[in-house]
């Protein structure tokens, strides 16, 4: 029997936002891997290449990692995406179950 990791539905949603060559997507799952530092350096060389909604769902992806470590970034990062994101983005519904968390 193998096990493979189990993703949750949450992460197929944010899979299928628009904002972002599929040719990103396999050093995306590689930054996952490494956690908030992982998706912090890859956020930082892909900035340019990705747009909204999917950047703001990879960068709370990157909250949710960070918040550990530093909940300070991780409120920042919220702030910045809440900010620029219209309650009409597929991504506000995990923008507002975040809220509490990183208000």
């Amino acid at each position: 029997l193998h096990s493979f990791p189990t993703r949750r539905s949450s992460d197929l949603l944010g899979d299928n936002l628009p904002g972002m060559s599929s040719a990103l997507e396999p050093s995306l799952q590689t930054a996952k891997k490494h956690g908030a530092a992982g998706l912090r350096t890859w956020l930082k060389a892909h900035n340019q290449s990705i747009e909204d909604p999917r950047k703001a769902w990879i960068e709370l992806d990157y909250c949710v990692a960070v918040a550990r470590d530093d909940v300070a970034e991780a409120k920042r990062v919220f702030a910045q995406v809440k900010e620029r994101t219209p309650p009409t983005s597929p991504v506000w519904p995990r923008i507002q179950q975040l809220e509490k968390t990183y208000q």
